[in-house]
């Protein structure tokens, strides 16, 4: 009922105000300034680190929930965001513990080999200037191709293509890790920033923050496998076949309204070839 401006989204609203009086930080922000910049001052001045990322984590719930509230006329619901500001500061913590002895990521200058015994993905992200992106991976376990997943999604930029197509890789495999076990994890994908972000574990690598929550989820979920994930960047032509399935849904968008699809009967050519060509490629190709 007032006129939205910066300081008046993040701390006058009332529902602004009770986010921040529940959080950690038990704000009372009816005294700040209303220039936005000096009202961030105030709130972080004198804050230890732990302190200045409740702030950022709770600034970026508030502006997804206030746009959310706009746009899709959902609830504005201040105990949902301090929670979500809690998830999201667990998570870093997590990944801070888990990833430097969960991930390997092989030097692009060897040679590189896929293990016999465990589970090989095959990813890729494509997108275009229309927004439309589409994802693709491909799954194989011990030498056998077990499925081929690819999706379509409507994105600003062609990193979160990359993003979700191995977020997307990583849950099928998960719900088969928990079936069948078996193995070590190699991901291969032509995305260098993804490959060092993964590696790192450093959000600050990440070229857009509209991918940064899938890449927790992607950090998350490697972190919940029991045995060591290697990820490998390498060159397009090895993950080519994923690529053009990746092309494929992109452009079929309309077609399938963004569903995501599995392997069917009717690709069997599209299964047989890659097979044949991938772990020729891997086997014999340097990166």
């Amino acid at each position: 009922m007032e006129n939205e401006y910066e300081s008046h989204c993040f701390f006058f609203c009332p529902g602004s105000r009770s986010v921040w009086f529940a959080s950690n930080l038990g704000l009372r922000t009816d005294h700040l300034s209303l220039n936005i910049i000096e009202a961030i001052k105030q709130c972080t001045q004198g804050r230890n680190e732990y302190e200045i990322k409740v702030f950022s984590y709770t600034l970026w719930e508030l502006w997804k929930a206030r746009n959310a509230t706009i746009i899709q006329l959902k609830k504005f619901d201040p105990m949902e965001i301090t929670q979500k500001v809690r998830i999201w500061l667990q998570l870093e913590n997590q990944m801070g513990e888990a990833l430097p002895h969960k991930v390997v990521i092989q030097g692009t200058q060897e040679k590189y080999c896929y293990k016999q015994g465990g589970w090989q993905i095959i990813t890729d992200g494509s997108w275009d200037t229309t927004l439309r992106a589409g994802g693709a991976h491909v799954l194989y376990c011990q030498g056998q191709m077990v499925r081929i997943g690819y999706n379509c999604y409507q994105l600003h930029v062609p990193f979160h293509a990359e993003v979700l197509a191995m977020k997307d890789a990583l849950f099928q495999l998960k719900q088969l890790w928990e079936a069948y076990g078996i193995g070590e994890i190699q991901i291969f994908s032509d995305c260098k920033v993804l490959v060092n972000v993964i590696r790192e574990g450093d959000m600050q690598d990440v070229p857009s923050w509209r991918a940064c929550e899938d890449v927790l989820e992607l950090l998350k979920i490697i972190s919940q496998f029991p045995v060591q994930v290697e990820c490998t960047e390498v060159q397009r032509q090895v993950v080519h076949e994923a690529h053009d399935l990746a092309n494929y849904e992109r452009q079929s968008a309309n077609q399938y309204n963004g569903e995501p699809r599995q392997y069917v009967d009717v690709e069997r050519n599209t299964r047989q070839n890659l097979e044949n060509r991938f772990f020729q490629r891997v086997q014999e190709e340097p990166p």
